[in-house]
């Protein structure tokens, strides 16, 4: 069998495809491994019986960051996110978390690595946390209601490099920097 992380894994996928059925009924998501018949022949099937169909392949996996990009090129100037008054679409999400992915990099983030998110509910924690995808690194949340003390041991327990945290937290990010980790 899949055992438990096969499981989750399989979870993970379905429930965005689901949710990218609900956002963007005018996309098809494809699985490029089909068994018995192959992705192009695939696209050409389906767009002979819906013609305005735009068809994007993509491997069953647990990697959100091609999902997302696969979504981005298809709808870049949709509203991908509402934050109050503000709003980003997917090129613009995508663009900034490139910038999250570089700057993690840039801090040597490697991939498989994990990296807490200390963040509020807010659009740069979805950025955060699509660049780690993108890099291939593992996201931990941790919940941003956390004292430092309590932060740390979360990342000590998720053995996380580092620590991704807006700037409101001055006091917490000088107590975190002495564990060793970068926020």
């Amino acid at each position: 069998g899949l055992g438990l992380a096969g499981t989750m894994t399989m979870n993970v996928v379905e429930r965005s495809r689901e949710l990218t059925r609900r956002l963007l009924p005018e996309l098809v998501l494809m699985d490029i491994n089909l068994p018995k018949l192959n992705g192009l022949d695939a696209t050409r099937l389906i767009k002979a019986e819906s013609p305005g169909t735009k068809v994007v392949m993509v491997t069953v996996s647990d990697d959100q960051a091609d999902l997302f990009e696969s979504i981005v090129d298809v709808v870049p100037d949709r509203t991908a996110v509402v934050h109050g008054e503000r709003r980003l679409t997917y090129a613009e999400l995508d663009a900034r978390a490139n910038q999250a992915a570089h700057a993690m990099q840039a801090r040597g983030v490697d991939a498989g690595e994990h990296v807490g998110l200390y963040l509020k509910s807010c659009p740069e924690f979805l950025e955060a946390m699509l660049g780690a995808y993108k890099m291939r690194a593992v996201p931990i949340n941790i919940n941003d209601r956390y004292v430092a003390a309590e932060v740390d041991g979360v990342a000590r327990d998720a053995d996380a490099v580092g620590i991704v945290m807006d700037g409101s937290r001055p006091a917490s990010a000088n107590e975190l920097a002495g564990s060793g980790r970068w926020v």
